[in-house]
């Protein structure tokens, strides 16, 4: 399960490496899923990018360690790490590129912008 402080990796190119959830929006006690907005803190960045160290911003759930399962498929996805993109006003990813891939989950959830800059979707 996602609980507060827990730590995720960075997937764009905002020049944020590690991030630390804060809390989540639309009054859930935690977020869990994938395509939840959160607020989190960045506490490891690259120098003279977007986000800095310190930063809070809005982060989409993209990559979860807890299974995704599709029963019309008849198949479960699991990732090695928990990843989120970086988010921008109006709810649009900060970032120009991603670094992995996105499920088809985050397009149900009318997140297309993110599914978009993926070159990869499963």
């Amino acid at each position: 399960m996602i609980y507060k402080q827990t730590r995720f990796s960075v997937m764009d190119n905002t020049g944020a490496l590690e991030v630390e959830l804060i809390g989540a929006f639309k009054k859930q006690k935690y977020a869990c899923g994938i395509g939840n907005l959160i607020m989190v803190a960045v506490k490891r960045a690259v120098k003279k990018k977007k986000v800095k160290r310190g930063d809070v911003k809005q982060a989409l759930i993209v990559q979860t360690k807890r299974r995704v399962i599709r029963f019309s498929q008849g198949y479960e996805i699991r990732f090695p790490a928990n990843q989120v993109v970086i988010m921008g006003k109006y709810e649009a990813p900060l970032g120009t590129r991603l670094k992995g891939l996105v499920t088809q989950e985050l397009r149900a959830r009318k997140q297309v912008k993110t599914v978009t800059m993926s070159s990869y979707i499963i």
